[in-house]
């Protein structure tokens, strides 16, 4: 007889959350989610859900949410790895030169659509459990 024993055959991902390093690395997962707007928490407005990821073999682009460019006048200056999202305007932003400047529409629609927004758990080992398993074998009877 021939055989072949399959596991989780549609290679369904579901995202684990005990693979968090500590309390900070959850939290830091969820925050970079664009969850529906609410008015319980300043976020960048999208449709992700708890257990959206982003491929590990794209590169992370952090982007936070601030109430306005005027938050950076009191004292903390912008990073400029980073995009942001002014909740005034509703504009994605980056530092350019000695100001800020849009975003180009190309880059933001890539980053978006690759989710390299999304920051991963650091153990990229446990975030996904039960990867899809193939075993295929003979079996002689006598």
């Amino acid at each position: 007889q021939f055989f072949v024993d399959i596991s989780n055959l549609f290679n369904r991902r579901t995202l684990n959350f005990d693979g968090s390093v500590d309390g900070t690395d959850f939290n830091n997962y969820m925050r970079s989610l664009h969850l529906p707007e609410s008015e319980f928490y300043s976020n960048i407005p999208g449709d992700d859900r708890p257990g959206a990821y982003r491929d590990y073999d794209i590169e992370y682009q952090p982007m936070r949410a601030i109430t306005s460019i005027e938050d950076f006048s009191e004292g903390s200056p912008p990073d400029p790895g980073v995009i942001y999202y002014d909740r005034s305007t509703t504009q994605f932003i980056e530092v350019s030169g000695e100001g800020f400047a849009q975003v180009d529409g190309g880059r933001l629609s890539k980053v978006l659509d690759d989710k390299a927004y999304i920051d991963m758990p650091n153990q990229s080992y446990l975030t996904f459990l039960n990867p899809r398993d193939v075993f295929w074998g003979i079996r002689l009877q006598f």
